[in-house]
């Protein structure tokens, strides 16, 4: 069973789909179930749950930012924005105490994309995560040389890896996912805890990205323009990368930390 263990929705700032738009793509995709994560709320997650169908399975999840960058809270039942967590600003939690607040309810937090944005991570970040969002398919596209950072890290500091597209789109749905034989969420806790799963991931198409941003742009023909223009050089990117064979699935066992290298015979798995 295929669970992309990152995808937001319409309560994300930047997200687009309804419940019912994220089960029609995790169905095309071949998915069994979704981690609904979006940014600094657990309400996404929690709406997606209540309308789920019996055939799939919403992981329940939030995204939240801090000063040591984006994390992602499964397994929560409350949120820490519901919870009145202290934020900075810059409307950042505090990690020390976000960590604190997922574990007190028995939930694991993950680092997302860790080196999307960045080249060095803070030194006390491991002592405060279960773990590492090892694939993540749109830093994947974006930062081509952080998964291999990532792997890097893995193996430095051992813990939990999962695997999600960072869908904002349909379209991007299913392209990272985590495989294990659990049918619930709660089966698959004990899988990823148990190492019982694998990991795979694709680069996204950078073309989703820029038609995401599209759509959420504030209006103004400057601010337009920019965003067709680099929807444009993005479509070239993917056209390019698609004739070079660059967007290769990778995995990861990590039963026997295992990563595999990318494998040209799997690529260009474009939806």
């Amino acid at each position: 069973m295929k669970f992309d263990m990152h995808v937001h929705s319409r309560f994300s700032h930047d997200g687009h789909m309804t419940p019912a738009a994220l089960f029609a793509a995790a169905r095309r995709a071949g998915l069994a179930g979704l981690a609904v994560c979006d940014h600094n709320t657990l309400q996404g997650s929690r709406t997606a749950q209540a309308a789920c169908p019996p055939d799939l399975c919403v992981i329940p999840g939030a995204e939240y930012s801090t000063e040591a960058g984006h994390m992602l809270a499964y397994f929560i039942e409350t949120g820490a924005e519901e919870a009145g967590l202290p934020r900075d600003a810059a409307g950042r939690f505090a990690l020390d105490a976000l960590a604190r607040f997922v574990r007190e309810q028995g939930g694991l937090l993950i680092a997302a994309h860790p080196y999307r944005h960045r080249t060095r991570l803070p030194e006390d970040l491991p002592a405060h995560v279960d773990g590492w969002e090892l694939f993540n398919a749109r830093q994947m596209a974006a930062a081509p040389d952080s998964t291999p950072r990532t792997r890097d890290i893995v193996r430095a500091c051992p813990g939990l890896v999962t695997a999600g597209s960072d869908a904002h789109l349909p379209a991007e749905v299913g392209r990272a996912y985590v495989e294990s034989d659990a049918h619930t969420a709660s089966a698959l806790r004990a899988a990823l805890e148990a190492g019982r799963y694998r990991c795979r991931g694709c680069p996204a198409l950078r073309r989703h990205e820029a038609l995401g941003r599209l759509r959420t742009d504030p209006p103004g023909a400057v601010r337009r323009l920019k965003s067709l223009l680099r929807l444009g050089v993005f479509a070239a990117r993917d056209v390019r990368d698609w004739l070079l064979r660059r967007k290769n699935w990778e995995g990861f066992a990590p039963s026997a930390n295992e990563i595999t290298a990318p494998d040209p015979a799997q690529g260009n798995e474009d939806r």
